[in-house]
């Protein structure tokens, strides 16, 4: 799912999240949080004249009985017994509210879908489209083939842009930079995601999945800014929960029972910060594991739990030693 707003001199930004077929119910939380937040936001702003002279579709043209009962419902007793053509822009405006409510609280997932479509047209026919820099609003829902190719090409375009010139959009200088490290995954993944047939496994969607957890996160940390009169009154990042960093906490908690170098390292560090310094510790190092093995295909090959002891015994040897000669001393090995 992609929520995309543009509200001059208030507030811009992109969200998206992904769904499992188990995350109906979140799916549809989230639709109805967004659908009604930016219903407000628009119809209550300096733009909400618009919302009061737009020429929205009839409603009894695709509207069934039931639903065009849903939508009489939110209108003001006086106008439930009005035709449809007679009643005002902004009653229309009410009305399609409520349908759109009620579309996106549907089990069908084609009904849902119907939902987001109306509350497109309907900021659509509110908002003027004829320059960039108006507002704008829309929510798209796809699946991960449909969505992946053009948002692979447009983080690309940033980094590339971001490259050769300073003069690009706020916005997608912010993205391109914080991007160009990934610029050799991003390239990887372009030629991944138009195969007709990605994706093959669950390892190449997991890789996607991880990009798009990592974009939705700098979406995030973009400074959302209240104006008003020209000035900046108020800005301030989104507090985030961060499901990667989530997964590899979880990750980070299993290996210190693991017989590997990672369990090693875990068990090592759980002695001397305690569990819950270690366990953030361990989901850093995996992070960077992770991180290198996206961006320079660097594979990890676990040299078993022997080795971390060795090498841990090594470190601590040269350290006594260090420590004996400071005061003059020397080592010897016991007979």
């Amino acid at each position: 799912m992609t929520v995309f707003h543009h509200l001059p001199g208030v507030s811009e930004g992109e969200e998206i999240d992904y769904y499992t077929p188990g995350d109906r119910e979140r799916l549809q939380r989230d639709l109805l949080r967004k659908t009604e937040h930016y219903f407000a936001l628009f119809s209550n702003s300096e733009y909400e004249d618009h919302f009061s002279c737009a020429e929205y579709e009839p409603p009894d043209d695709y509207l069934t009985d039931a639903e065009l009962d849903t939508f009489r419902s939110a209108l003001d007793l006086d106008d439930r017994d009005c035709p449809p053509s007679d009643l005002h822009p902004r009653a229309i405006f009410h009305g399609y509210c409520a349908v759109v409510d009620l579309w996106i609280r549907s089990k069908d997932l084609a009904i849902c879908q119907k939902g987001i479509e109306l509350f497109n047209s309907v900021m659509e026919s509110a908002l003027p489209t004829d320059d960039s820099s108006n507002p704008r609003c829309y929510v798209t829902l796809q699946t991960a083939k449909e969505f992946a190719p053009a948002f692979i090409g447009d983080l690309l375009d940033a980094v590339r842009t971001c490259e050769k010139t300073r003069f690009s959009l706020p916005r997608w200088r912010y993205v391109g930079e914080a991007m160009k490290p990934l610029q050799p995954l991003l390239t990887m993944l372009a030629k991944m995601v138009t195969n007709e047939a990605w994706p093959k496994s669950d390892l190449a969607l997991g890789k996607f999945l991880l990009l798009a957890d990592y974009y939705r996160e700098l979406m995030r940390g973009w400074p959302c800014r209240q104006i008003s009169g020209g000035k900046i009154i108020k800005q301030e990042r989104q507090k985030v929960k961060n499901r990667v960093a989530e997964a590899l906490r979880m990750a980070a908690s299993t290996l210190a029972r693991s017989d590997s170098y990672l369990g090693a390292r875990s068990r090592h560090l759980r002695n001397r910060l305690g569990p819950g310094k270690a366990i953030k510790a361990m989901a850093a190092h995996l992070a960077r594991l992770i991180y290198r093995m996206l961006t320079h295909g660097q594979a990890w090959v676990d040299r078993g739990a022997l080795e971390h002891e060795t090498k841990r015994a090594e470190r601590e040897k040269l350290s006594l030693q260090r420590k004996a000669a400071a005061f003059g001393f020397r080592l010897e090995p016991a007979a």
